[in-house]
């Protein structure tokens, strides 16, 4: 567990080493106090650059704005959070979505904020690929009801031609009678 130089281990350091998920302490002013050593994994970035600079510099473009007014309500309002934001990899470059979650907890400090990150990118994957399963096999199903409608039609279309040519044979035949 890395922390800033005048925390003390927070109880379950140990167990927290090397753990696939990042947890991690933030004061009221925003100051980073504690990452598990879990973070390097997920991010690409240092625990020490961590503590310096915080997730901001890693966060997308497009997702950084929605990040940072998370993180100002609050820690204005002191308020728990759950959000997913994508991140550039510093490692390898690779987009990357995390999960970021945390509660506001009074300490003899004052107003800490305890998180945790996750790596939910293969989860997000998983989603994505469902959710086009999902729109194929609806296709797939609109395209197979066309096909039995059409089915449909086109032995009603016989069922009428049929029906119009014996029509058409009667009335031949009762003029022909006449003529």
């Amino acid at each position: 567990m890395r922390q800033s130089p005048s925390e003390p281990d927070p109880p379950g350091g140990d167990i927290l080493r090397g753990a696939a998920i990042a947890l991690w302490t933030v004061d009221a002013s925003g100051a980073r106090l504690h990452v598990s050593d879990g973070w390097p994994q997920l991010s690409g970035q240092s625990v020490d650059d961590w503590l310096a600079e915080g997730v901001a510099p890693l966060v997308h473009p497009d997702d950084r704005a929605r990040v940072e007014r998370t993180w100002e309500d609050a820690l204005r309002d002191g308020l728990a959070f759950e959000h997913a934001f994508r991140i550039i990899d510093r490692r390898t470059g690779e987009e990357r979505v995390l999960e970021e979650r945390a509660v506001a907890e009074a300490t003899s400090r004052g107003l800490v904020f305890v998180g945790s990150t996750d790596d939910i990118t293969a989860r997000v994957a998983r989603e994505r690929v469902a959710a086009e399963v999902a729109r194929t096999q609806a296709a797939v199903e609109r395209v197979a009801a066309l096909v039995a409608a059409g089915a449909a039609l086109r032995e009603l279309a016989e069922a009428v031609a049929r029906e119009t040519g014996e029509l058409l044979g009667g009335v031949t035949a009762a003029v022909g009678r006449f003529v």
